[in-house]
């Protein structure tokens, strides 16, 4: 069964939601025109690049790489890190099953920890970092 971009995207929201009780309900998709929360501590997940390899000569397999760019909001630096590495060890220590179907999983490859403050004036924009996530499905086609 090929999982798709929105089945990935959709499936890491509920985990994230699920195993990180201060996000419970407060996990959003991010896309064009989506209005993030007033109140923090929040999460953000974003898709930022797909990729498609075929991995043999006949072209019977490929290779679909999703990443993703994980925002977390907190109120307070200290409330920060520890959400920061809570969702990091949640995602690189633990299978994400797929929403709607728990017999299929994938696994999260946490790759790089970003800061980007706009306004230092913002207290929701001040306390803010990204993960970056990558995740590869194999598929025969």
């Amino acid at each position: 069964m090929a999982m798709s971009l929105q089945d990935v995207q959709l499936s890491m929201i509920h985990f994230i939601g699920d195993n990180i009780a201060d996000l419970k309900g407060n996990v959003v998709w991010v896309y064009k025109g989506v209005s993030l929360p007033k109140n923090t501590p929040f999460c953000t997940v974003e898709n930022v690049e797909h990729t498609v390899r075929r991995m043999d000569k006949l072209n019977e397999y490929e290779e679909n790489i999703f990443s993703f760019q994980i925002g977390i909001y907190a109120d307070t630096h200290i409330r920060l890190l520890e959400l920061l590495e809570e969702v990091k060890t949640n995602l690189q220590q633990k299978k994400v099953p797929m929403h709607g179907n728990s017999s299929v999983y994938f696994q999260v490859d946490v790759t790089n920890k970003t800061s980007d403050i706009d306004d230092e004036n913002d207290a929701i924009q001040s306390h803010r970092m990204y993960l970056d996530a990558m995740v590869s499905i194999f598929n025969k086609i």
